[in-house]
């Protein structure tokens, strides 16, 4: 068998032909013939600190996330807002053992006029939301704008109010104990703060899900009396019973609202 030996020797044409060939040639160390150099050791700690800023950052948008989510779909928000009430009312009921001397002047000074502050933004919000916006934004936005804009106003009017009653409550509780003056005044005002809770809890977040709907398969039906889809009608009727419901709430808030008002002109001497 004969074998064919391997010249010991490259000629200058062969190693010219085998560069053109493959284009790189290793160096000693390591690093190939006209390949770029590796990265210092500054530019390799930028590279990581990029990517720890970017882990963090993801990091962040999920936690930030996650939040939103416990926030608009589970039910824990409302317990804390459950277990708040419980507390503020049991505090106005049961309050602190003292007699009413014994706040001094600037507190009760202070206290009214948070009192007043409070109870007035309560009306106006209520007046300016049904009588200002409510009708100007019906008569002259289309529907469906309409029905957006009302999406984001009912939660944040039945959560201001809300909180508002609230503080109403507290204030009026530690200026008049519920013994010496009587609980009509802080019935009519727990009453509203819990309406408005309820709105707000129980009728707010139904009554968006059931417009969203409907506006949505509104635009998907290209042709066609979309009233004939029992689905539709459906949807349609929950919504007019949910806003109905919220509008009786509104109309009761008010009614409590106005009966304070009342109480509250006859201690002013003008």
């Amino acid at each position: 068998m004969c074998v064919r030996s391997v010249p010991s020797k490259i000629s200058a044409g062969e190693a010219a032909e085998i560069l053109g060939t493959t284009g790189k040639v290793s160096r000693p160390g390591g690093r190939r013939a006209g390949g770029p150099p590796p990265p210092s050791f500054h530019e390799r700690r930028i590279s990581t600190a990029k990517g720890t800023a970017g882990v963090k950052a993801s990091q962040d948008t999920t936690i930030l996330s996650q939040l939103m989510i416990i926030l608009r779909v589970t039910t824990q928000p409302f317990h804390v807002v459950a277990m708040v009430a419980v507390l503020v009312v049991s505090a106005v009921f049961f309050p602190w053992k003292g007699d009413e001397e014994e706040l001094d002047t600037k507190a009760r000074q202070l206290l009214g006029l948070l009192h007043l502050t409070a109870f007035a933004t309560q009306f106006g919000s209520q007046i300016w939301m049904t009588f200002a916006s409510g009708l100007s934004l019906y008569f002259s936005m289309p529907r469906h704008i309409f029905g957006q804009i009302q999406k984001v106003l009912f939660p944040l009017y039945f959560t201001l109010t809300g909180a508002l009653s609230l503080v109403t409550i507290f204030t009026y509780s530690q200026l008049h104990p519920v013994q010496n003056n009587g609980p009509t005044q802080m019935v009519a005002m727990c009453a509203c703060f819990i309406t408005q809770l309820f709105a707000r809890l129980c009728l707010c977040p139904p009554l968006i899900r059931f417009m969203e709907t409907k506006h949505k398969m509104e635009s998907m039906a290209s042709s066609g009396d979309i009233t004939k889809c029992p689905r539709y009608m459906q949807y349609s009727i929950s919504f007019r019973r949910t806003h109905s419901a919220t509008a009786l709430c509104n109309i009761f808030t008010m009614a409590c609202t106005t009966f304070h008002l009342h109480h509250l002109a006859q201690q002013f001497c003008i």
